[in-house]
């Protein structure tokens, strides 16, 4: 499989033609007709089917087994760090959603000289960014990354939060208790 959504779209599959999937410590049991290459691909995940039957009790059955609810949508996390050799990097993840723990995450990237990150799928302020360009007018700011898609006024409003991939922090502007690079 190449993706969680990859696996629970499978069993979701499997379940539509009636075949039940239940763990039992370190077993995995099965019961409905199956394909020798479903077979194998129950074999090759069997520990991530295990995870997912943990986590929607012992089994499952069509009644019971939502895929979006195991998957669930990705966290979009942004992290950049200033390296001696590289200069600076930033890299862009998406993190399952049952999988992202921000605490332990924060606690990783902390571990990085020069690095902040914050989450991407969050609204943001413009007055928050370094990209903002001030206008004439005090309450509204360009984008000095590129966005181009301003409401009919020609700017956006310094305060109004909103979703956006070219965020990044201003100085001094706290992201997740680190203070953001300075570019």
């Amino acid at each position: 499989m190449k993706t969680l959504s990859d696996l629970a779209a499978f069993i979701s599959e499997l379940l539509d033609r009636g075949v039940t999937l239940e763990a039992d410590g370190d077993f995995l049991h099965i019961a409905g007709p199956l394909k020798q290459s479903e077979i194998q691909r129950l074999k090759e995940n069997k520990s991530e089917i295990m995870r997912i039957l943990a986590a929607t009790d012992e089994g499952v059955s069509r009644a019971s087994f939502d895929a979006a609810s195991v998957v669930g949508p990705p966290v979009l996390v942004r992290i950049e760090a200033t390296f001696a050799k590289s200069g600076c990097v930033r890299l862009d993840l998406e993190i399952p959603e049952q999988r992202f723990d921000e605490e332990r995450f924060d606690e990783q990237v902390s571990r990085l000289t020069d690095a902040s990150w914050w989450r991407l799928d969050t609204p943001k302020t413009c007055s928050d960014c370094r990209h903002a360009q001030p206008t004439q007018h005090t309450a509204l700011v360009t984008c000095g990354a590129g966005r181009e898609d301003y409401p009919a006024c020609g700017a956006f409003w310094d305060s109004d939060p909103k979703p956006c991939n070219q965020w990044a922090p201003a100085a001094n502007t706290s992201t997740n208790g680190q203070t953001a690079i300075t570019k």
